[in-house]
């Protein structure tokens, strides 16, 4: 019976790590990319776009803006993840 309840809790902890986020609208893209609003955390929030079938997940805070970027590699079974930062000048 522990295992089974188990089993279903490892399940829903997996099945609600996928979970969609909430739609943005959409400015200044010129391929109209579906944003997704994800979370926020201290004044930071983080989206989530698909760009060739491949996630990229982005902040959006003053004067900085980071995106990362996953690539597996079927030789060695892992991810790679780059992050890639832009710092802007202020306003």
């Amino acid at each position: 019976m522990k295992k089974v309840i188990m089993i279903i809790a490892v399940a829903a902890i997996l099945v609600g790590c996928k979970g969609k986020g909430t739609r943005v609208q959409i400015s200044d893209s010129v391929d109209k990319f579906k944003v997704e609003k994800l979370f926020v955390v201290d004044s930071i929030t983080v989206y989530r776009f698909y760009d060739q079938g491949n996630a990229i997940y982005f902040t959006n805070r003053k004067g900085r803006v980071d995106a990362t970027h996953s690539e597996y590699n079927p030789v060695t079974h892992t991810y790679n993840d780059e992050v890639n930062e832009t710092l802007c000048e202020g306003d």
